[in-house]
């Protein structure tokens, strides 16, 4: 009886929302707000020092300068994987032929109109990814528990140089955040923007497995529907040798075998068995919502055979199930409600 009560206790502690500790008392909410900010802060001091080509958003360091020259390649009718002396430049990384990070044939796309505006699309792409993922800390803490708490501080380092590198998943994170929000409320939102995370960086499909077991037909019909659109978007602004080429590309650069820290070079374990062992445990767990979703984003993160410390930044879309408004407990009864009831039939 009495560990079930300091359980209780422990999870009453853990589900507080952060907005509420202390009372009417300001002082923690504003020393909680300090210390995310000077957290924040020595995460990007640590990013400057491992990679300050983070900080020259309108140079050659960034993702988005990769982003900028597929685009660049594409108005001048080049090949998309290939390179020639007229061609932005695009630092190299062997063994891979090909401009490394790879550069999806949507994205290219979508950087075609923005090649004109050189350095101020770079730098616009680089603030507002900043902006998106400090948005989505901002409704994690304040929208969240402790237990959010403890994950954004967990995640945050990740998080940031992710934002700084203007990689795509500054933007697709919160997206994929906004996909549990908006699951409900708006489904067909909800599965557009996990249609344009799997078009973009392509593990975040096992998301579909989540909606499949969730029954979240409408969604699941909006992945399709915008999953198309992005496809035809893609064949029609990159053309179809481009898109082939795509996909050869995808294969020469897993050719090259997993990075360092990666979860198959960390654990030996091959990527594709994390990826189907991650599918299985979200179809297993489609009766509890949170759990499913929170496997399906844990596959999207962990099963990539080319991974950096940025890419386990999109476990932060796994954190808002944990908010306040990530919607009722599958089976209808808080933990504290089952400890309670355990504790007074003993």
């Amino acid at each position: 009886m009495r560990s079930c009560l300091d359980l209780e206790r422990v999870w009453h502690v853990l589900a507080t929302p952060v907005s509420a500790l202390g009372g009417d008392r300001r002082t923690v909410r504003l020393a909680i707000v300090a210390f995310l900010v000077l957290y924040v802060g020595l995460a990007a001091l640590a990013t400057w020092v491992d990679v300050p080509a983070y900080f020259a958003p309108t140079g050659r360091g960034t993702d988005a300068w990769t982003y900028l020259a597929a685009g660049q390649r594409l108005n001048a009718g080049h090949a998309l994987y290939r390179l020639v002396p007229s061609d932005l430049p695009v630092p190299l990384a062997p063994p891979y032929g090909i401009p490394e990070p790879l550069s999806p044939p949507l994205l290219d796309v979508l950087w075609r109109p923005l090649v004109g505006f050189g350095g101020a699309a770079l730098l616009a792409w680089w603030s507002l990814g900043i902006l998106a993922c400090a948005g989505l800390v901002g409704r994690l803490v304040m929208r969240g528990t402790m237990v959010t708490m403890v994950g954004v501080v967990a995640i945050v380092p990740s998080l940031v140089m992710t934002a700084l590198s203007a990689n795509a998943y500054a933007f697709l994170i919160p997206a994929l955040g906004a996909a549990w929000w908006l699951r409900d409320r708006r489904p067909a939102l909800a599965g557009a923007l996990v249609a344009a995370a799997i078009a973009v960086k392509l593990s975040p499909v096992s998301l579909v497995v989540w909606l499949g077991v969730t029954r979240r037909w409408r969604a699941l019909g909006a992945v399709v529907v915008a999953g198309l659109a992005c496809v035809a978007v893609s064949i029609l602004g990159a053309g179809w040798s481009n898109t082939l080429e795509a996909i050869t590309a995808i294969r020469t650069t897993s050719a090259g075998g997993a990075t360092r820290i990666s979860i198959e070079h960390l654990t030996g374990i091959p990527s594709a068995v994390i990826f189907v062992i991650g599918l299985a445990v979200t179809a297993l767990s489609g009766r509890y919502d949170r759990l499913s979703f929170v496997a399906a984003i844990a596959t999207a993160s962990m099963s990539p055979l080319i991974a950096y410390f940025g890419s386990f930044a999109v476990l932060a879309a796994a954190l808002a199930p944990t908010t306040r408004d990530g919607g009722p407990s599958p089976t209808g009864w808080s933990l504290a409600h089952r400890l309670r009831r355990n504790s007074s039939s003993a």
